[in-house]
């Protein structure tokens, strides 16, 4: 319901709550993300068995002051301009931008968000499920957010890499990836800043 009334995708719905929770975490205004997206569109590519997948950075500025709907919006900017830029190579990306460079780190971002349909798996009713898996440690990122929509229901498992969080750190960030879900789904107009991240308990230890 919250994208079609905001005219998004379920991807943009979640990225949009992925990066809140990025910048929130991390207290930052720019937040970078990876996707992956089809090539199949080259038309060099038409004639080529197999998949075709290419890698895309999603830049996303947040403010604190930001309602989420208008975070929405520029997620929605966002992605829209990354998938008509695709083609792109990604080298001459990196090349362009010209990073900083750190060992065994991702040179534009260390958080990738993987979406896929899965119309073939049984329906599932009710909320959506999350899930961890402690296999975050092949993933070649920092964290890895592994979508999977059904149709009626979305599966969110956070891949995470194990020398640098601890399951209980990834169990942290699945419920405030909830909890961020649950508030912009009650009202898409609530500030960034004012959305509650911690829970009750936490909230106690820290009186």
């Amino acid at each position: 319901a919250l994208a079609r009334s905001h005219g998004v995708t379920v991807f943009m719905v979640v990225h949009s709550v992925i990066a809140v929770l990025l910048a929130r975490e991390c207290v930052t205004d720019d937040v970078v993300v990876g996707a992956a997206v089809s090539l199949r569109n080259d038309p060099a590519l038409l004639s080529v068995a197999g998949m075709m997948v290419g890698t895309v950075a999603l830049r996303t500025r947040i403010n604190s002051t930001d309602r989420f709907a208008a975070v929405l919006d520029e997620v929605r900017r966002v992605d829209l301009e990354a998938m008509a830029n695709a083609d792109v190579s990604f080298d001459d990306v990196v090349a362009k931008v010209d990073p900083p460079r750190r060992m065994n780190e991702h040179p534009l971002f260390t958080v990738m968000l993987a979406y896929r349909r899965a119309l073939e798996l049984p329906q599932i009713d009710g909320l959506t499920g999350f899930d961890i898996d402690n296999a975050g440690a092949s993933t070649g990122y920092d964290l890895t957010w592994d979508l999977v929509d059904t149709g009626d229901s979305l599966t969110i498992r956070l891949l995470y890499a194990t020398d640098k969080f601890r399951e209980s750190t990834a169990e942290l960030f699945m419920q405030r990836v909830r909890r961020i879900a649950e508030s912009v789904t009650a009202e898409p107009e609530i500030v960034i800043g004012e959305i509650e991240l911690l829970s009750g308990l936490e909230r106690s230890a820290l009186t």
